[in-house]
């Protein structure tokens, strides 16, 4: 978490003075009812600095990465439509660790991708 908000920081820094005329810090921009543009500038921030990040760190760790993709909508379905696409044999997702209960409150990209993908799923706590 704390390295996710080190990017997040990033990303105010980058866009604040672009973003001077929005109320409060960028990243709130996700959170309210802000203009599609001013949204789109935060979120498109953040996937570039997500993306390199991901990658450098699997690269750190001995992981080949050839092809990322970014997408939009609801969480799982894009990984498994990406993992369709791609023709992946595994995936491999984070668990964040909340429990049964608020899991089943919330929802659980990681329960939704376990039960539904065609592909073996390793859950990774």
């Amino acid at each position: 978490m704390a390295e996710v908000e080190h990017l997040v920081a990033q990303v105010e820094k980058t866009l604040s003075p672009a973003l001077s005329v929005a109320s409060g810090r960028p990243i709130e921009l996700l959170n309210q009812s802000a203009s599609d543009s001013q949204s789109a500038r935060v979120i498109s921030a953040m996937d570039e600095l997500l993306i390199a990040y991901a990658q450098d760190t699997a690269k750190d760790m001995g992981a080949q990465v050839s092809e990322m993709s970014v997408r939009q909508g609801d969480y799982a379905d894009e990984i498994l439509e990406a993992a369709d696409e791609m023709n992946i044999d595994l995936i491999v997702i984070g668990s964040r660790g909340l429990g049964m209960m608020r899991g089943a409150v919330l929802g659980s990209v990681s329960q939704k991708v376990l039960h539904h993908a065609a592909q073996t799923v390793v859950v990774v706590k």
